[in-house]
Formats: C-alpha cells, sequence, structure tokens
C-alpha cells in the first residue's frame, strides 16, 4: 500500500501542479489580449486625433442639430474611422460590459467626437486649447485604467 499510496499522492500532486500551470498560462494570454486590444484602440484614436490636428479634413456639420448633439462627417477618413470602430470592437468584445476600461474608452471616443465637432466649426489652427487638450486626458485617463485593470494598480 505504501508504494502505491506514492504513485496516487505523487499523481494528485502532478495533476494539481498542471492545473495551476495552465491557469497560470490563460490568465497571462487573457492579459496579454487584453493589453493587445487596449494598445491598438488607443493608437487608432490618438493617429484619427493627430489626422484632426495636423491635416486639413473638410469637416461638415449637418444643420439643424442642437448643441452638444451635432454630428460630424469628416471626408476622407475612413482609413481612420474603420480602425478606430475596428478597435472599439475588439475593445468591447475583449473587455465586455462596463468595465472601467470600457467607460475611459467611452471618454476617448467622446473626446475625439468633441474634437472633430469643433474642427468642423473651426478652421485649421483654431481648434479651442480646452478641447484637444481634453482629448489629450482622456487618452492619458485610458491608459492609467487600463495599467490600473492589467496589474492590479487601482
Amino acid at each position: 500500500m505504501g508504494a502505491l499510496g506514492g504513485v496516487f499522492l505523487g499523481g494528485r500532486l502532478s495533476e494539481r501542479r498542471d492545473r495551476f500551470l495552465l491557469r497560470a498560462t490563460q490568465e497571462r494570454e487573457e492579459r496579454r489580449e487584453r493589453l493587445d486590444a487596449c494598445i491598438e484602440f488607443l493608437a487608432s484614436f490618438r493617429r484619427y486625433r493627430a489626422m484632426l490636428l495636423t491635416e486639413d479634413p473638410e469637416v461638415e456639420l449637418p444643420p439643424g442639430r442642437p448643441a452638444g448633439a451635432e454630428v460630424a462627417f469628416i471626408k476622407n477618413s475612413r482609413e481612420y474611422s474603420d480602425a478606430a470602430q475596428g478597435a472599439t470592437a475588439r475593445l468591447l468584445l475583449v473587455e465586455g460590459g462596463e468595465s472601467a476600461v470600457v467607460l475611459a474608452a467611452q471618454r476617448v471616443s467622446a473626446s475625439l467626437h468633441q474634437l472633430a465637432v469643433a474642427r468642423g466649426r473651426q478652421g485649421p489652427g483654431a481648434l479651442p486649447d480646452d478641447v484637444v487638450e481634453r482629448s489629450r486626458h482622456a487618452e492619458q485617463e485610458f491608459a492609467r485604467v487600463v495599467q490600473a485593470e492589467l496589474h492590479g494598480r487601482r
């Protein structure tokens, strides 16, 4: 019974170690996937913001919308828009629900929309500093939230 008990115990310990290693590997992969989605999201929105600030896109604001409900149509921005939409979709699928990361991402998206509306009202180089700063702040806050979520800091 002693040798058989040792074999049984060794098997149980090995099984426990294997489960632990599998769980650790899955957690690392999940964390990497979340981080990659967050990086893609932030990078796509930063490129979009840079385009609005440095290029001269034609932005249309259809009339008849109340303040705060404007829609900005940015001509020839499909590449930026598609990248931002795809990154947002990936982030929502990976994060799910209304996590702190998703809420911070929504603030980034809203700040970019405000920037686009301001760009439609102003000419190149005439964007209000507070609108630009809100956009940058939303991006920085998103990065802080992601770091806190992925590294356990709050």
